[in-house]
């Protein structure tokens, strides 16, 4: 067989094919087709033959956290292929390292143009130079990806600990969207009375 992958995305499909002969054919006789009444557009696009494994993301909404866009992008490429992940303030964009060109390419086919809460990613390679991380400042800023990152470490009565956690989490779930920071509650010894909680800014 002459296909090598197929890509689905959104309403369009990449097709992968060995022979460049059959791709041509393939274009002649699939565009213009009707599947189920509508026209087919086939067309042929160039691939980079860049060996480059780190791509970037971009356009990501300022509530999403690096959390999410690492499920997304793990629900893409094979399991363990992603070597780093880098958040870059100054440009509101994240940077990811895979263990090939390969699997960087796929992350690109499979994710530019991807719907997240009514942001459409831009996924590319990235450049060599490595990303300049913004200066710390105690200024905020309306992007999720350019609040610094500073832990806050308190200790609460462990009597409070439900409280702060609330009914099913629905407490601690309100905290974290409304302030956008990630609230950890550490394990605590047993019958210890006080209980170690951390605040770190998205």
């Amino acid at each position: 067989c002459s296909v090598k992958n197929i890509l689905l995305k959104g309403s369009s499909a990449v097709v992968d094919l060995e022979d460049p002969q059959v791709a041509k054919l393939a274009i002649e006789s699939l565009n213009g087709a009707e599947i189920n009444g509508v026209s087919m557009q086939v067309e042929a696009i160039s691939r980079r033959s860049r060996k480059v494994n780190k791509v970037q993301i971009r356009n990501i909404p300022s509530h999403v956290a690096r959390e999410s866009i690492e499920s997304i992008v793990e629900s893409y490429v094979p399991g363990g292929s992603i070597q780093k992940y880098d958040e870059v303030g100054a440009e509101g964009s994240v940077y990811i390292t895979f263990d090939n060109p390969e699997t960087a390419q796929t992350a690109i086919n499979s994710l530019d143009g991807y719907q997240l809460d009514g942001a459409q990613l831009k996924v590319d390679f990235a450049n060599n130079k490595s990303p300049r991380r913004s200066p710390r400042s105690n200024m905020t800023s309306n992007s999720g990806m350019n609040r610094q990152e500073l832990p806050l470490r308190i200790v609460v009565g462990s009597e409070y600990v439900g409280a702060i956690i609330g009914k099913g989490g629905q407490t601690i779930k309100n905290i974290t969207e409304q302030s956008r920071a990630r609230v950890d509650i550490h394990r605590r010894d047993n019958n210890a009375p006080e209980t170690l909680v951390t605040i770190k800014g998205r």
